[in-house]
């Protein structure tokens, strides 16, 4: 959903005109599983579109996408307030940070944006090609931070390796990178999912042979180290990775799943049905096997159906869900 507009999403925005919903709840489940939820804990982040979401290992929040015609917005939650913080972008569509003064984000139009903890500034393509670049995911891996997207009209992937002076193209080895709409890395590894999933292991890139099926577009990526790997995406796709690669049922065939996140020896899928009505939600299940079950139900006034309808990360050990209008649902 997210490949034909901006890219790694969530819900719709109050400069649209439109307003999320109470959440929908459910109560205790039979695995044990808890479905509290209140959307009390940190407001609205409001007049942004969001289409990605970060947070910080103290439990700070970044979001990054639009307002109606005019550009690129982030906002960053510091515990107690939002604060906008505009972004020199027509677009982001993602966003990652190393620490709370270390953010980095990307979009179309060759963009990526360093935040230095006071202001956003360009980083430069030092060697710009022919193709503009559709940026789609950022991400730290090892010491380096990599994004990744689309050489615009070429049908092929493109990863880059942002430093001080800039960022540059890297060299995979593959005939042809598939488009990249995810990163992620557990450890050392680097691994991107789009049209298909790339692992770079040892400085080697390879294309990963998953169950997913045709057609199927994979958005997110996450897990707890290089051997334990969970890929989602359309057709209610839901794929791990511990050595060999299988796919996993979490209950609605027809979802398109555009993040998860691993809490608490569950996993956390955020999405939306793929319906006219476009109702986002999220889903969890214990990450040792059995059923999945509905978390959080989010119902917008209107919704963007070319983003994702929820994120969901883990903010200071707790699981944030963050729709596209920035309602934050807290899971308590």
């Amino acid at each position: 959903m997210k490949r034909t507009g901006f890219v790694c999403a969530l819900l719709l925005s109050a400069a649209c005109g439109g307003s999320s919903k109470p959440a929908d709840t459910v109560d205790a489940t039979p695995d044990g599983s808890s479905s509290a939820w209140t959307d009390k804990t940190i407001p609205a982040a409001t007049g942004t579109t969001v289409y990605a979401a970060w947070a910080s290992s103290t439990g700070e929040l970044w979001i990054a996408g639009n307002r109606a015609n005019q550009g690129a917005n982030t906002q960053h939650w510091d515990g107690k307030a939002w604060s906008p913080l505009a972004a020199p972008a027509l677009s982001l569509a993602a966003v990652m940070g190393v620490d709370d003064t270390h953010v980095y984000a990307v979009g179309a139009s060759t963009t990526v944006d360093r935040f230095d903890g006071k202001a956003w500034s360009t980083v430069k393509d030092k060697h710009p090609g022919v193709a503009s670049l559709d940026l789609r995911a950022v991400a730290k891996v090892g010491a380096d931070v990599l994004v990744a997207g689309t050489k615009a009209g070429l049908g092929e992937g493109v990863i880059a390796k942002v430093d001080a002076g800039g960022f540059d193209e890297i060299a995979t080895g593959l005939p042809k990178l598939p488009i990249v709409d995810a990163l992620w890395s557990g450890g050392a590894d680097a691994w991107g999912a789009g049209d298909g999933v790339v692992h770079q292991h040892g400085g080697t890139w390879k294309v990963e042979p998953t169950p997913a099926g045709k057609n199927v577009l994979l958005e997110g990526i996450c897990g707890t180290g290089d051997s334990d790997v969970y890929v989602v995406g359309s057709q209610g796709t839901v794929l791990h990775y511990d050595g060999a690669w299988k796919a996993i049922d979490a209950g609605v065939p027809g979802a398109t799943w555009s993040s998860c996140a691993i809490s608490g020896g569950r996993l956390y899928l955020g999405g939306d049905t793929t319906n006219a009505s476009g109702v986002g939600i999220v889903r969890s299940g214990a990450v040792a096997g059995g059923a999945f079950v509905e978390e959080l139900q989010v119902e917008p006034a209107t919704h963007d159906l070319d983003g994702p309808a929820v994120i969901v990360v883990v903010a200071g050990g707790k699981v944030v869900a963050i729709d596209q209008a920035g309602a934050v649902h807290v899971k308590s």
